[in-house]
């Protein structure tokens, strides 16, 4: 099939957007995450991003994404796609109604809950029951049914962020299933990022980073920690790898220690070191002001 250019539509949206972006003051320029200085850094998830938020084992990867979709669905009105093939949705709502109700995800696991909790309870079921987060949890799912239904909830509402937890979940299409390991990956990765410019909507991945032998138990990730046969570098736009260090734990009080988000890719801004504040007893994170 001939792909008809129309470079007069092209420039007309660039300028419309500039145009867009001189009147309005504010920094942002894509999908606002709720947190400040991970907005100011990045501008906002852009449409059509594929954001790679990687981390080694227990560093909030899941709260992280969850709390950026509940911001995102809930105080934005913005629909939201979170395919969880790895957590199912019953422990992922449970997150959900404890970050926003703030009853500790362990209290609402033991039932330990008082009548002002319950309260808060009822009244999160409710928004979250009303808002356009669409929770996926099937398990085996493929990047092929992924798109399929990713189409079909754009059909019903303006889709505005796709979250898949996590990468190394994702399975093969059957198609795939005879080909090589390393083909399998790399159709992933260039699926994902078709995905994110079909959606014309940021796609956050959630991948788990190689766990360090203890000599470098504490040492920041950098790109290179990447699986270099996952494609993850070459394809994503955007990649966040997420940091604490282990090394002050016993020093600080653990409500004081902050998780690093060390933005190494970057292309529609800068890079950097962006802080956020842990509050895993609410399976979240919250701006550290």
């Amino acid at each position: 099939m001939k792909t008809e250019y129309n470079n007069t539509k092209i420039i007309r949206e660039v300028f419309k957007e500039r145009l867009k972006s001189c009147k309005n003051t504010c920094f942002i320029k894509g999908r606002a995450t709720g947190f400040y200085d991970l907005d100011y850094v990045t501008m906002g998830l852009q449409d059509g991003n594929l954001i790679l938020l990687a981390g080694r084992s227990f560093t909030g990867k899941t709260a992280l994404a969850l709390s950026i979709s509940r911001h995102v669905a809930l105080k934005e009105n913005i629909a939201v796609a979170y395919f969880t093939p790895r957590i199912v949705g019953k422990q992922i709502m449970t997150r959900l109604l404890s970050m926003a109700s703030e009853v500790k995800v362990q209290d609402l696991m033991y039932g330990k809950i008082d009548n002002d909790g319950w309260q808060k309870l009822k009244e999160s079921a409710k928004r979250i029951a009303e808002s356009q987060l669409y929770i996926d949890d099937s398990p085996c799912i493929t990047l092929n049914e992924i798109r399929d239904r990713c189409r079909k909830l754009k059909k019903r509402n303006e889709l505005g962020l796709i979250v898949i937890d996590s990468l190394q979940f994702i399975a093969p299409d059957t198609r795939l299933r005879h080909c090589s390991i390393d083909k399998r990956k790399r159709s992933i990765m260039k699926g994902l990022k078709k995905l994110a410019v079909e959606m014309d909507c940021p796609v956050i991945v959630i991948s788990k980073l190689p766990d360090p032998t203890n000599l470098d138990a504490n040492k920041r990730p950098k790109i290179t920690d990447l699986d270099c046969t996952d494609y993850s570098a070459q394809y994503s736009d955007v990649i966040i790898f997420m940091y604490q260090d282990r090394s002050i734990r016993g020093r600080f009080p653990e409500k004081d220690i902050l998780t690093d988000l060390i933005i190494v890719k970057n292309r529609s801004g800068k890079d950097g070191v962006v802080k956020l504040k842990p509050q895993f007893e609410y399976s979240r994170f919250v701006n550290q002001i």
